[in-house]
This record gives structure tokens, sequence and C-alpha cells, in this order.
């Protein structure tokens, strides 16, 4: 596995822990590692379900924060096997740079 030190996980509308079990593990393991959670369904009204305990900042666009990571983990399911859209944008963002 690639070493990585900066990285952020997409954590996109995930509803519990179950939905985004590698975000969970890598939370609670690789911690300082972490950089920050992508969710654009997070607001203050409606929290993402890791940004209480964890204590990590979450975005919700990562066109402007992607100079701050050095790799990105897509810590959730599929649903109904399609990439959903804003998905599409966070992952062409990465692979453009880098």
């Amino acid at each position: 596995m690639k070493q990585f030190h900066k990285t952020a996980l997409l954590v996109e509308g995930a509803k519990d822990i179950f939905h985004a079990k590698t975000a969970s593990v890598l939370l609670r393991y690789r911690y300082d590692d972490i950089a920050f959670l992508i969710d654009s369904t997070h607001s203050s009204s409606r929290p993402n379900i890791f940004s209480k305990e964890y204590k990590k900042p979450v975005i919700t666009d990562l066109s402007k924060h992607i100079k701050e990571i050095d790799s990105l983990i897509i810590c959730l399911m599929l649903p109904e096997g399609k990439v959903p859209e804003i998905w599409i944008e966070h992952i062409s963002t990465a692979l453009k740079n880098g």
C-alpha cells in the first residue's frame, strides 16, 4: 500500500459507519494522516457522521483544497452500482492533480 501522509477521505452522504467502514478504520488507526473529509451534504444542520467524534475538517469542494493532500480514498459503497456525479468531480480533480 502506498504510504500516504495527507489524505482526503470521500465520505459523501454517509449515513452511518456501515456505509463508510474504511473511513472508520482510517480515522481510528491513521488519524494523523487524514487531512480532511469530503462531503458536499455536510452543513451545520446536517453534520457528517464522523465530524463530531473525530474532529477533522469536512470540506464540500475538493478543488479548493487539492494542494493540501497526496491521496484520495473513496470510503463508500457505490449506491446502486453507479458512481454519483459529485464523486466524479472529486475523483477527476484528484486524478488531474496527481
